[in-house]
């Protein structure tokens, strides 16, 4: 099973009122690394903080941050599924 969306459907996130979203599923590179970058400009443009992907390991491990009324917030996105070195595919 493949998932995928018009490109232009990322603005009903934050419509929705949506600050902060997870990447980190065994989905995001569905359409290759290009698929997942792509998704990753159009919440960059719309200011929607992400974590949990990105084109290195390092980068797809960076918590992001959000601060509301002075509390600020640290979130995670992970997803163990394939590619890393002590996750094996079966």
């Amino acid at each position: 099973m493949v998932f995928r969306s018009e490109p232009q459907n990322i603005a009903g996130i934050a419509h929705a009122g949506i600050d902060v979203v997870t990447l980190g599923n065994n989905h995001i590179i569905d359409y290759d690394e290009i698929g997942m970058l792509d998704t990753m400009a159009g919440l960059d443009q719309l200011h929607i903080r992400y974590s949990g992907a990105g084109s290195t390991e390092y980068l797809a491990l960076l918590p992001t941050f959000w601060t509301e009324k002075g509390v600020r917030l640290g979130f995670l996105g992970m997803c163990n599924r394939t590619g890393r070195q002590w996750n094996y595919q079966p």
